[in-house]
């Protein structure tokens, strides 16, 4: 069985990776994981005329399930500032 992914996908500091969230086009919502085509600040805004190409999609079918993957990360957020 062919494989389609690529890991890790790495999202840090000085490198050319940004995060885009939505709608999706056919209901509940869009993560994107996209290459950018420049270094940028880290939390600054871009445009689509910044992004390269996309490197990984999630999406979310339902609330519930895009709630379980904030309470996950902000567990993991909470978690990493303890130490």
């Amino acid at each position: 069985m062919a494989r389609n992914y690529n890991y890790p996908i790495m999202i840090g500091k000085g490198l050319k990776t940004g995060i885009v969230a939505g709608p999706g086009e056919r209901g509940g919502a869009d993560l994107y994981i996209v290459w950018l085509n420049k270094v940028l600040e880290s939390g600054a805004e871009f445009g689509a005329e910044d992004i390269e190409k996309v490197k990984a999609l999630v999406h979310f079918c339902d609330r519930e399930s895009l709630k379980r993957t904030i309470d996950v990360l902000t567990t993991v957020l909470l978690k990493w500032e303890e130490k």
